[in-house]
This record gives structure tokens, sequence and C-alpha cells, in this order.
């Protein structure tokens, strides 16, 4: 196959994969994985991990001595786990987490953190999925004790996965445009409870971009975790991308 024939193919694919409304499809996603950090390790804030048919995509954090930082392995909690939004099976197979825990006693009742993931070219609307994980809340005890996540983008919900432990609560997930947020349903005394971490909530980016903040608002003692996601690129299919991208940035040119 020539190097035409075969962008045409690849292209064929992706919007097939990105936007599958015709019919009922399985997606599988790949999580960001932030090797060399071990897990159990703090990521550099700047770091670049390389992100399969992407590249490398740079993290930058709000860095306060306050919050524990660590890469997290939740294969054991969500992995091989999927989640079915209208027609679509979201798949996916390892899992692992930016987490953060906040150790500052109340009062204030949270604290403010956002991170941001730079992508090395311009990502296509609905290739990007974010997950969000663990938000808290405690205001039935301390009125505005509320773990919450926002971002600045339009966004799809797709669903959520309980995995194994728990008890894991429902997502809240609220949108307007340009923007959505999530935070935990079940309201509750104690970190005892399903009110005391949310479960995996999966969300489509619908727009292009070529960067994604993440703002949270998290609660003293509570903690969180995140990583991003991209559809599984076909084997092979990086170094097409590559070509791919070329040949669309030549098009854009001479339109």
């Amino acid at each position: 196959m020539n190097a035409s024939a075969a962008v045409t193919a690849l292209l064929a694919g992706t919007l097939l994969a990105i936007a599958p409304s015709a019919g009922a499809a399985t997606i599988p996603l790949s999580w960001m994985q932030m090797t060399p950090t071990p897990f159990g390790g703090t990521p550099p804030n700047g770091s670049s991990y390389n992100v399969p048919g992407v590249g490398l995509v740079q993290i930058n954090y709000t860095v306060t001595p306050s919050f524990s930082t660590a890469r997290l392995n939740q294969t054991p909690i969500f992995g091989g786990d999927s989640i079915t939004s209208g027609p679509n099976t979201y798949t996916w197979g390892p899992v692992e987490l930016f987490a953060r825990s906040n150790l500052v006693a109340p009062p204030p009742p949270t604290l403010a953190w956002s991170i941001t993931y730079t992508f090395p070219t311009t990502m296509a609307a609905n290739s990007v999925y974010l997950g969000v994980v663990g938000l808290g809340r405690l205001d039935q005890t301390l009125p505005g004790a509320i773990s919450t996540c926002q971002v600045s983008q339009n966004g799809t919900y797709l669903g959520q996965d309980f995995g194994v432990g728990g008890p894991w609560g429902p997502n809240q997930f609220s949108s307007g445009p340009g923007t959505f947020s999530l935070q935990n349903a079940v309201s509750g005394p104690t970190t005892a409870g399903p009110n005391w971490n949310s479960a995996l909530a999966l969300v489509q980016i619908n727009d292009a971009i070529n960067s994604l903040t993440v703002n949270f608002n998290q609660v003293s003692g509570d903690g969180v975790g995140l990583n991003i996601a991209v559809i599984t690129p076909a084997p092979g299919a990086a170094a097409v991308l590559g070509l791919g991208g070329v040949a669309l940035t030549r098009r854009r040119r001479t339109a």
C-alpha cells in the first residue's frame, strides 16, 4: 500500500472509531502510562510521557507542599473493564492514575489545584478521553466540603466504572457551553461511605485541543485520581499517523 492509500485507510478507520454513530462499535482505549516514574513515585512536574499513536504528552500541575502526589497502579481495581454508552462500548486494559491527596486540615474545606496535559499536535475533536475517580464530600459535617473537577471544554459523559472494592459513589455530571464538571452524587457525614469516593467517570472531550486543563477543588483529607486516554492505535499506525499529519497539514495550507 502506498503512503497516500495508507493515509486514506487510516483516516477512514480513525473517523469510524472517533465518531461511530452509524452503528454499535467496540472502541479500545489506552490510558497514558507514566513510565519510567515507578508506581508510588511522584511524576516530575513538566515531565513528558509517551502516548501510543500521539507521541510525548507533557504534564504541568500546581505544586503545593500540602498535597501528596503519586503514580498509582489501578489495574487491580479498574483494569480490563468497559463502559457502554448508547450503542458503543469503550474498553481498556491496564489503568493507572495521577493521584493527589489533600493533607491540610480544615479550614478551608477545599483547596484548588490544576493539571494541564499538552499534546505534541492538535488532537481531533472526540479523540481524547478523561477519567476521574475518588471525588469525596463531607458536606453533611463541613459545609462546602465537596471535591469537584471542572474542565473548560465541551464534554460528553460516557458513564462510570465501579470496579472492585469501594464503596463507590455515583458521579454527578454537569455541563454547559464550553464547560463541564464532576462531583460525587452522594452526600455524607463521614469517610466510610460511598460519599468519600466517586466511581471512575469517563468523559469524551468534544473539542479539537492542543492542551487539556483539569481544575480541582479538593476536600481536606480526600484523595483523587485522573488520567487521559486515547483510542488504541492499530499495529503500525503510529508511523502512518505521522504521514497523515503531514498530508493534512499540506491540505490546509493549499485550501
